[in-house]
């Protein structure tokens, strides 16, 4: 799934690209219409039991999760641990809006959060001349592909919040096909 419309997003219809290095988009949070779709899109699938939640820990993709969660009928569901993985950001490089809440504020933004995430900081090396390598991105989602398959049993059904970009590199691997996600959309792949 990709997150929710986000101020960012709308920075970028209003000002081009030159908002994704906005300080006011930096961790964008969603919109209000973000809120809305996504509790939409949540309300079309409240009745699929996620076995496991993983979310980059930005703040629109933690916010897409928590909206679309809480619209499920399962309170199991509803109550899962929320796994956050630094393999989830964005293609880091130049993009103020992709920088991230440190690890402490994340622990005390989310009550369900699963604690034995290691986040790596990859995203808090914001720098305005570097620009993540093709190949890293791939190695980054290829192990996050590697370790979903590891901890996780072949009939789970895992919801994964993430990027754009990110998403078009995983589908890409998973289905050998490229894909445009808009905002909020949910695509489901069978591993």
């Amino acid at each position: 799934m990709r997150h929710g419309y986000a101020y960012h997003n709308l920075g970028v219809k209003l000002f081009g690209d030159v908002a994704y290095n906005m300080t006011e988009y930096k961790d964008a949070k969603l919109t209000k219409e973000g809120v809305d779709h996504t509790i939409e899109i949540g309300k079309s699938l409240k009745n699929v039991n996620f076995n496991k939640l993983y979310s980059s820990p930005s703040i629109r993709c933690i916010e897409t999760l928590i909206h679309f969660i809480n619209q499920n009928n399962n309170y199991y569901v509803r109550n899962k641990l929320i796994a956050l993985d630094d393999r989830l950001m964005e293609p880091q490089g130049k993009h103020i809006c992709n920088i991230r809440k440190d690890k402490i504020h994340l622990e005390n933004l989310i009550q369900n959060i699963d604690k034995t995430f290691d986040l790596s900081n990859v995203a808090l090396n914001y720098n305005s001349q570097y620009k993540e390598s093709e190949s890293d991105i791939y190695n980054r989602v290829t192990s996050f592909i590697e370790d979903l398959k590891a901890y996780n049993n072949e009939n789970d059904v895992i919801l994964v919040v993430s990027h754009y970009g990110w998403l078009n590199r995983f589908f890409q691997i998973t289905t050998g096909k490229g894909y445009e996600f808009i905002n909020s959309e949910v695509k489901i792949i069978e591993m």
